[in-house]
C-alpha cells in the first residue's frame, strides 16, 4: 500500500494541469493581442521613414531651382514604397503621392513684400495605400540668393 501511496503523489492532478494550461492560454492571448498593435506602429514608422525620405530629396531638388522656377512650382508626383518616383507607366506601384506648390509667405508683424524675397513651398504627402491616415504637409522656405 505505501508503494501505491507514493506512485500516485509523482503525478499532477486534473486541476493542477488545468490551471497551468489556463494561465499559458492567457499568457499567449495577451502576447497575440499586441500583435495587430505592434504590425500598425511598424507601418507607422516605415511611412514615416519614407515620407523623411521622399523629402530630403525634393527639399534638395528644390534648392536647386531658380526662383523665378519657383514660383511657378505647382506638380505632383508619385513615388513608391521605397521612396522612388515611379513614372506613368507604372502607377500601379505608387504608394505616395506628392503635391508641391508655391504659397505666399506669410511675415508676423505687418505688411512687408516677402514675395520677392522669400518663396515658400508646401508639400503635402499622402499614402494611396492607406487613405483613411490623414495627408502630410511641410513646408520649405527659400530666400532669394543675389
Amino acid at each position: 500500500m505505501a508503494a501505491r501511496a507514493q506512485r500516485g503523489s509523482a503525478a499532477f492532478s486534473l486541476v493542477e494541469v488545468t490551471l497551468a494550461l489556463g494561465l499559458v492560454a492567457f499568457a499567449v492571448l495577451a502576447v497575440m493581442a499586441t500583435i495587430p498593435l505592434g504590425l500598425s506602429t511598424l507601418g507607422d514608422a516605415r511611412d514615416q521613414t519614407t515620407e523623411a525620405h521622399i523629402l530630403s530629396g525634393l527639399a534638395a531638388k528644390i534648392g536647386t531651382l531658380s526662383f523665378t522656377e519657383l514660383s511657378e512650382l505647382d506638380s505632383k508626383v508619385t513615388f513608391d514604397f521605397e521612396g522612388q518616383p515611379v513614372s506613368g507607366q507604372e502607377r500601379e506601384r505608387a504608394v505616395y503621392e506628392v503635391r508641391m506648390s508655391t504659397i505666399e509667405p506669410i511675415y508676423a508683424g505687418g505688411p512687408s513684400d516677402p514675395g520677392r524675397t522669400l518663396r515658400t513651398v508646401q508639400i503635402v504627402v499622402s499614402n494611396l495605400h492607406r487613405p483613411a491616415i490623414p495627408s502630410n504637409s511641410y513646408t520649405v522656405h527659400v530666400a532669394k540668393s543675389e
